[in-house]
């Protein structure tokens, strides 16, 4: 069990070496904080104080960084320094630019291409280009503005659909006020869309030919990504487990990622219905796909040929051998 690190007093610099984990929120901190000497340090929560400024390029192991504050705050983070952070918790509204701009593209890289159980891959063959130009795009005057903010889960406000998928602890929980701005549980929920598209491919992929052909699983199966998309709209309450990972192992999930990726025409046909395939994945998009593998079909076709008529050729010399012998 880590241990968790409720308070900010060190007096020596060997100890706050060690600190990992470092909860001082709501402490009525005010001014500046420095966490040079934090070099362990892996998550850090300082919300709700009075601060002005955080010094944190000591800390190149930090992994999650939560941060509201009650008025603009200034700190600096670093790809270069702080390539393990995961989650950047906090009120992007409060940074300056163009922090806030940067902030804001980072956690959302983060928060869309993580894993979640799912195969590294699966994102080379998602188009997510309608998140990225919202988050992009994203108009700070309307903040506040409920509707506009409904972009990341348009099932925020609808109790009765909240509490017939979630139940009712999550309904009371779950209003239409649960996303007025642009933070991290505003992108979190984005990234349930991100995820339920992961999984609808990934099955895909892995259903065997022949059950995809049948009129029936196609109906079962289309309801069952209808309802995969509209989980995603529920609040970040989507299911982090793999709906597809209990049935096929880990080896068979990467044989059939990575012949996707490299192109497997039957594999990628599977997909060409899906509104947010990648365009180099999509054959009318991108009929060098198909044409590639005609090609290779040739080639292939070709080179039996070749075969057959090398053995065609053995056979006859070996036949006319045969008959010179007999003559002799």
């Amino acid at each position: 069990m880590k241990k968790v690190v409720r308070h900010y007093e060190f007096s020596k610099k060997e100890d706050r070496e060690k600190i990992k984990v470092l909860y001082i929120q709501d402490k009525k901190l005010q001014g500046h904080l420095d966490f040079s000497d934090f070099t362990s340090l892996k998550e850090l929560d300082c919300c709700d104080n009075n601060l002005t400024s955080l010094e944190l390029s000591g800390c190149p192991n930090l992994e999650s960084f939560s941060f509201y504050n009650k008025q603009p705050v200034d700190f600096n983070l670093s790809r270069n320094i702080h390539k393990k952070l995961k989650y950047l918790i906090c009120d992007f509204s409060k940074l300056s630019e163009p922090k806030r701009t940067e902030y804001l593209k980072w956690s959302w890289e983060n928060i869309r291409d993580k894993v979640n159980f799912l195969l590294p891959g699966l994102e080379k063959l998602i188009d997510t280009s309608d998140l990225d130009d919202w988050v992009e795009n994203y108009d700070w005057n309307r903040i506040g503005d409920v509707e506009y903010h409904k972009f990341c889960g348009n099932k925020a406000g609808d109790r009765k659909w909240v509490e017939q998928e979630f139940g009712s602890k999550y309904a009371n929980f779950i209003t239409i006020e649960w996303f007025k701005c642009l933070d991290y549980k505003a992108l979190d929920s984005l990234g349930d869309k991100v995820f339920a598209r992961k999984s609808i491919v990934l099955k895909c992929l892995l259903i065997r030919k022949k059950k995809l052909e049948d009129d029936e699983f196609k109906k079962v199966n289309k309801r069952w990504e209808e309802k995969r998309n509209l989980l995603a709209e529920g609040c970040n309450l989507l299911s982090r487990g793999n709906p597809v990972i209990r049935v096929w192992d880990i080896e068979q999930q990467e044989e059939v990622v990575d012949k996707a990726l490299a192109g497997d025409i039957e594999l990628l046909s599977r997909l060409q219905d899906l509104p947010y395939l990648k365009e180099e994945f999509n054959f009318s998009k991108n009929p060098q796909l198909v044409l590639k593998e005609i090609i290779g079909l040739k080639e292939e076709l070709q080179m039996e040929r070749e075969e057959v008529e090398k053995a065609l050729q053995k056979a006859q010399e070996w036949k006319e051998r045969q008959i010179k012998e007999l003559r002799e």
